[in-house]
């Protein structure tokens, strides 16, 4: 409401300011894409930290198709940094954040996946969380979801093996509404027997010592973070 003539805005007024608001958003995003090829790793960490508000529009069904293009294309940008920035720090933001577009092929899945052999521990628990917060058990190939558990199920990187198994509990058994055979099939037992059994043994671990109030393995405690009472049961029931 206008306090000096005490009006209601028009619709007019309303899409205006939209418009507006709209225009600025889409200059934001065209100044920002450079930035984040800029020499300077801190420019780099944020340009990208900027960039995360506007990749809602990435996914919008009435965005405008001029941001929604620019965001494609520092999408684009942010898949190749997610390989080739020297930056460790920078490798992890993206890992974090780099969006999933509902209707785009599996390139920024595969990007993702493929970190989880990062060097850097921080990059390798990036991508796993993106995995486990937005992207569907349905939405990988069978022989991605084989090659994350065979990355990420290793003794040789503790912090690694718990947010596989956060993963593997939080994301894919409770999309498969907690039955363990139904997960087991969607990774083809017949062909990935190794990685089904190691998969198996995680769960059965997982689902002994969840309602314990201590656990030595840092997997079962973010596990049970995550669930509560009625979560617990099912996993137990199973």
């Amino acid at each position: 409401i206008n306090k000096a003539t005490n009006q209601v805005p028009t619709t007019n007024t309303t899409a205006t300011i939209s418009g507006w608001r709209l225009e600025c958003l889409l200059l934001a995003a065209e100044a920002l894409t450079p930035r984040i090829t800029d020499k300077i790793a801190k420019v780099r960490h944020a340009a990208i930290t900027a960039c995360k508000p506007l990749f809602s529009f990435l996914n919008s069904k009435s965005g405008p198709k001029k941001l929604e293009a620019t965001m494609i294309n520092i999408q684009s940008i942010s898949m190749w940094l997610l390989t080739n920035d020297s930056s460790a720090g920078n490798r992890a933001l993206v890992a974090r954040t780099l969006p999933i577009r509902e209707e785009e092929e599996n390139n920024a899945v595969t990007c993702i996946v493929e970190r989880i052999k990062d060097v850097d521990i921080k990059v390798r628990e990036a991508a796993l969380d993106n995995l486990r917060e937005n992207v569907k058990l349905e939405r990988l190939t069978e022989d991605q979801r084989v090659e994350i558990l065979r990355m990420g199920l290793t003794k040789r990187c503790p912090s690694t093996y718990a947010k596989t198994v956060e993963l593997l509990c939080c994301n894919w058994l409770k999309s498969c509404k907690f039955d363990p055979i139904a997960l087991l099939d969607k990774l083809n037992p017949v062909l990935n027997e190794n990685i089904c059994e190691q998969a198996a043994q995680v769960l059965l671990r997982v689902t002994s010592a969840i309602d314990c109030e201590t656990s030595t393995e840092k997997g079962v405690e973010l596990v049970r973070k995550h669930f509560g009472a009625p979560e617990i049961r099912s996993l137990q029931q199973q």
